[in-house]
């Protein structure tokens, strides 16, 4: 089978002879692995191959997509051609502009592990069942949610303008949301711990600092209304940081979809 940025290059390729004026593709290739939790219980765990094409054609400031789950040369050709006749049947976009050059580009190091592409799919479902019994051990009577998983593949973007990159990484995550509840009072906690390289991730003791960390929510009571300071975990920042950079999605703007419209160079928060 020829390279993932061979396949990309070959679509763009197929999307200029049909039409286009730019066109982009990305291609990928990978494996999951998932296990989930549901009250204390493995639920379930599923292994999944992933792979396909995805390209963008651009014709007169109109888009057309295409996609498909093959990485042969003929799906290829034949999703670059079907994103372009589809560029050439929607209305433009007058935004639009072109497909950015290529840029500087370095691989960034420590993005790909063997250990975490190697590791067994009863290892992802040992650290679970570990999970739940550290839980249980804090509050036996916890109600504990989440899982763990690990991912690694390919991805290749080209270009009509000349980019062309491909790049391959592993990652691997753990987390769970614990819920203890005693009468009618309720605590509950989310941790989590994820890691690009094996050596970097650290699945032991998440449960036990989601289920002691639950345990003292317990017993929380409302404060009076006040002016006052606000002091916000990494977790609620992040959160929030999150929302404003949605709202600042392109589109979104130019769609006047978001409160970021006609804000350019003004303040927006204190």
């Amino acid at each position: 089978m020829p390279d993932i940025l061979d396949i990309a290059q070959l679509a763009v390729q197929a999307a200029m002879r049909n039409g286009a004026e730019f066109a982009d593709a990305s291609v990928g290739s990978g494996i999951s692995v998932g296990v989930d939790l549901e009250n204390s219980s493995l639920k379930e765990c599923e292994v999944v191959r992933d792979y396909g094409i995805g390209v963008r054609a651009f014709y007169r400031g109109g888009m057309g997509t295409a996609t498909t789950t093959s990485l042969s040369e003929e799906a290829a050709r034949t999703v670059g051609r079907q994103a372009a006749e589809m560029a050439k049947a929607t209305h433009g976009d007058p935004d639009f502009v072109c497909l950015p050059d290529p840029q500087p580009w370095e691989e960034v190091p420590g993005r790909w592990d063997d250990a975490v592409a190697g590791l067994p799919v009863d290892v992802v479902v040992q650290w679970c069942r570990a999970g739940i019994e550290e839980a249980r051990q804090i509050a036996p009577e916890v109600a504990l949610e989440g899982g763990a998983g690990l991912d690694y593949g390919e991805k290749a973007i080209a270009s009509s303008t000349g980019v062309a990159y491909s790049t391959r990484g592993t990652s691997v995550d753990i987390n769970f949301f614990a819920v203890v509840q005693r009468g009618d009072d309720v605590g509950a906690y989310f941790e989590f711990d994820a890691a690009r390289r094996l050596e970097d991730f650290k699945p032991e003791g998440v449960a036990r600092i989601a289920t002691e960390t639950a345990l003292r929510f317990l017993g929380s009571r409302q404060i009076a209304k006040a002016r006052m300071p606000l002091v916000l975990g990494p977790m609620a920042v992040s959160g929030l940081i999150g929302a404003v950079i949605g709202s600042s999605n392109a589109e979104s703007v130019q769609r006047r979809r978001s409160f970021m419209v006609n804000r350019a160079g003004t303040q927006i928060a204190a």
